[in-house]
C-alpha cells in the first residue's frame, strides 16, 4: 500500500504560510503546556501518594518484626537454668514506646479502608499490651499482685 505524503506536506506548508500560523502555533502549544502540566501534578501526587504508603507499610513491618524477635526471646527462655539474658537483647520499654508512638503517628485517613484503620489500631494496642506484658514477665512472679498473694 502506497501513501502519498506530498498531499499532506503540502496542506500543512499551506498551513504554516498563512498569517494566522503563528497565532494557531501559540494556541496549539499551550494547550500541549497545560495538558502536560496537569499530567505532571497527577504523577507527582500518584507518587507521594504511594511513598506515604510504603512509609506506613515499614512502620508495620517494623512493629510486627520487634514483636517476632521479642517473641523468639521469650521463647528462648530456660527458667529452670536462670537463662533469661535473651530478652534483654531485643526488649526495651523505651524502643516499645517508640514503635507505638510511630504507629500513632501513621495518618489514619490516608490508609484507605476501613479494615486497614482498624488493623493499624490493633497493632497499636498490641504493642502497648506486649510491652506491658513483657514488663511484668521481668519482674518476675513474685511482683505480680495477683500471683504474689497465691505465693
Amino acid at each position: 500500500m502506497y501513501f502519498d505524503w506530498h498531499t499532506p506536506w503540502e496542506r500543512v506548508c499551506e498551513i504554516l504560510s498563512n498569517d494566522a500560523a503563528p497565532a494557531w502555533a501559540q494556541a496549539i502549544l499551550s494547550i500541549l503546556a497545560l495538558v502536560i502540566a496537569i499530567w505532571a501534578s497527577k504523577a507527582q501526587v500518584k507518587h507521594a501518594a504511594s511513598e506515604k504508603r510504603k512509609t506506613i507499610f515499614a512502620i508495620a513491618e517494623a512493629a510486627h518484626t520487634h514483636a517476632y524477635n521479642i517473641r523468639n526471646a521469650i521463647d528462648a527462655m530456660d527458667w529452670q537454668t536462670g537463662n533469661t539474658y535473651q530478652i534483654y537483647k531485643v526488649y526495651h520499654r523505651v524502643v516499645i514506646e517508640g514503635v507505638v508512638k510511630a504507629l500513632q503517628g501513621v495518618p489514619m485517613h490516608e490508609l484507605g479502608s476501613s479494615k486497614g484503620v482498624l488493623a493499624m489500631l490493633s497493632l497499636t494496642d498490641q504493642m502497648v499490651f506486649l510491652g506491658t506484658a513483657v514488663e511484668a514477665l521481668l519482674l518476675g512472679p513474685s511482683k505480680h499482685p495477683e500471683i504474689a498473694k497465691t505465693l
